[in-house]
Parts: C-alpha cells; sequence; structure tokens
C-alpha cells in the first residue's frame, strides 16, 4: 500500500530535514563559540597571572637587594668597619640593581626603579662626603689640641726665658 500523494509528502519533508539540519548546525556552532570564548579568556586571563606573578617576583627580588644595600648604608659609617670593603660591596650591588633593571621588561616603573637605584648612590655618595668631613673636623681638632699644646710649651719656655734674663740682669748689677 503505497500512499498516493507521495511527491506532495516528500517535498515538505526535505524541507523540514533541510531546516532541522541548518537548525542543529546552527546551535551546535553557537555552542562551540560560546564554549570557545570563555577558553581563550581563560587563556588571556592565566598569561595575565604569568605576568604578575613574574612581575611581583622581580619586584620582590629588587626590593630584598635593596633592602641588603640599605642595610650595609647603614652600618658603613660606624666605628670599627672596614670601609672600602663595605663599600665595594655596596657599589657591586647597586650596579647588579642597576643591571636588573636596565633588563626587565617592565617599562612602566623602570624610570621610577632607576631613579631609587640613583638615590642609592647618592645616598653612598653623601655617606662618604659625611665620613670625610667628619676627618676633617678630628684633624681640625687634633690640630687645635697640638696649638694648644704648642702655645702652653711656648708660654712655658717665654716664662723660662724671661726669669733667666732677669736672673742674669740681676747678676750683672
Amino acid at each position: 500500500m503505497k500512499p498516493l500523494n507521495t511527491q506532495e509528502r516528500k517535498k515538505p519533508f526535505l524541507r523540514f530535514l533541510l531546516f532541522y539540519i541548518i537548525t542543529t548546525l546552527l546551535l551546535v556552532v553557537v555552542l562551540l563559540f560560546g564554549l570557545q570564548v570563555p577558553f581563550r579568556q581563560n587563556d588571556l586571563l592565566q598569561e595575565r597571572i604569568n605576568q604578575s606573578e613574574k612581575q611581583q617576583a622581580f619586584y620582590d627580588n629588587f626590593f630584598v637587594k635593596l633592602k641588603q644595600v640599605s642595610t650595609e648604608l647603614d652600618s658603613v659609617n660606624t666605628p670599627g668597619v672596614p670601609v672600602e670593603f663595605l663599600e665595594s660591596q655596596i657599589d657591586q650591588k647597586l650596579s647588579q640593581l642597576t643591571k636588573i633593571v636596565a633588563e626587565s621588561d617592565s617599562s612602566i616603573n623602570k624610570k621610577a626603579l632607576q631613579d631609587i637605584v640613583k638615590s642609592y648612590y647618592d645616598i653612598k655618595d653623601d655617606k662618604r662626603t659625611i665620613r670625610n668631613s667628619s676627618s676633617k673636623d678630628a684633624v681640625v681638632q687634633q690640630y687645635m689640641q697640638d696649638n694648644a699644646t704648642l702655645k702652653q710649651s711656648l708660654k712655658e719656655w717665654q716664662d723660662a726665658y724671661n726669669a733667666l734674663k732677669l736672673q742674669m740682669m740681676a747678676t750683672q748689677r
């Protein structure tokens, strides 16, 4: 038993099948695209997190070394410390910091970090100037003590000379 209107039934069925396939493909494409966007965003966010962690590790390393330089700068003018050795260590660490900043990929804060290192170089130079001027003060103080001692000695010799001169004059009369 064959239906009489197979031709008429076949055409709507093919249209239905075509629209069903188009709709199904459209849903599959939308679903895949909807899933693809979060994966791309996840990759982008993961990249930003890695970059942020790398930058934080750089700053942690930089500021640990800067703290070491600061500690050494604080102890450079204390008595009994080998100043030349300590200054060479400070110079070495500051040059390492300069190199680290120059090699960093953080162009946003590069100028600020360079300024920080430059200010530490200035602090080191200022400490040297203070140390040199304090030693000059000690030398001036030593000279003043020597001068006072010599004046006292001169006064004693002048008094002895005057006493001998009076004694000689008294003997000549």
